[in-house]
């Protein structure tokens, strides 16, 4: 098991973009460290690997773990063919879906966590295996959840949103646990997308430096990439939404991200601020508790 693969699954709304762009623009020198890309956006949403890897975690999260199904197989199959230059001794493989399902989908984060690792600890069982996750403050994991329904065309209320999940409910702990369990501590890193918002530079230095690559290989950007709506942004979407075909939407929403997304405007007020200061408080309490648990590093 010399050959290894470096899992970074997310977590949605946590600079997921920004950070596969950065793999990207930088795939050459990933090369000459003999570090292949896994590459979600023109390999893994395929008719091959997606939907029986899907299927396949369905499959796990309903008790059937023998991985026998012709999903589970078929994905398998469709990695050990992305994997089969055995001239790349690492793969790094960044796709905040692999969880199945992000707030608004779901009632709460991640319930299929604990099944997706199991599929993806057999379906790469001939690598050594590592893991990095994103985790940001619950309060703002639930409204930039909302706003990505808007970014993609949905019209729904934040009224509306809030009833699919249960706010109570909403913890990073269970999805920290099944990395516990089915990955384990030693082979697990946790950062904070505060530490993102902070410093990008430093922050992305970090996860390139997490497996092997030095600042000298690095050519970085750090541009914002596909940035939240304010709170005009939301208006405007409300009310042209309804009137754009679905093909309409795209560049309008383009629009919107280069004229109405920065400091200039007010940020939408969504959960009141009673909410926020509890949500707050539960955050950074699981954030103590997952520094106990060895995972921040």
């Amino acid at each position: 098991m010399d050959r290894r693969i470096w899992v970074h699954p997310g977590a949605h709304k946590t600079a997921s973009t920004a950070i596969q762009q950065n793999i990207l623009k930088n795939s050459k020198g990933l090369s000459n460290s003999n570090c292949g890309i896994i590459d979600r956006t023109s390999i893994l949403y395929s008719q091959e690997f997606w939907p029986n890897y899907a299927k396949a975690v369905v499959e796990v999260h309903h008790g059937d773990k023998s991985f026998k199904s012709q999903h589970a197989k078929a994905a398998e199959n469709c990695l050990n063919q992305l994997t089969a230059d055995k001239s790349n001794t690492d793969y790094i493989w960044s796709d905040e879906q692999l969880f199945l399902g992000r707030l608004g989908y779901s009632s709460t984060l991640y319930p299929y966590a604990k099944s997706a690792l199991e599929t993806l600890a057999h379906i790469t069982r001939n690598f050594d295996t590592k893991y990095i996750y994103f985790v940001r403050s619950i309060p703002e994991i639930i409204e930039s959840s909302f706003l990505q329904f808007l970014h993609e065309g949905k019209l729904i209320s934040f009224e509306k949103y809030r009833e699919k999940i249960e706010l109570t409910e909403v913890s990073w702990m269970p999805v920290m646990q099944a990395l516990l369990d089915v990955i384990g501590a030693e082979r697990v890193t946790v950062r904070r997308y505060d530490d993102f918002l902070s410093d990008a530079h430093t922050t992305l230095l970090s996860f390139f430096d997490w497996f092997g690559i030095s600042s000298s290989q690095l050519d970085l950007e750090l541009k914002r990439v596909n940035p939240g709506f304010f709170q005009i942004g939301v208006d405007i979407a409300h009310a042209v939404l309804p009137l754009l075909t679905e093909a309409q939407w795209p560049p309008f929403r383009k629009f919107i991200q280069a004229n109405y997304c920065d400091t200039d405007f007010a940020r939408p007020v969504l959960l009141q601020a009673s909410e926020k200061a509890a949500l707050r408080e539960k955050y950074t309490q699981e954030i103590s508790e997952i520094e106990v648990k060895g995972l921040i590093k």
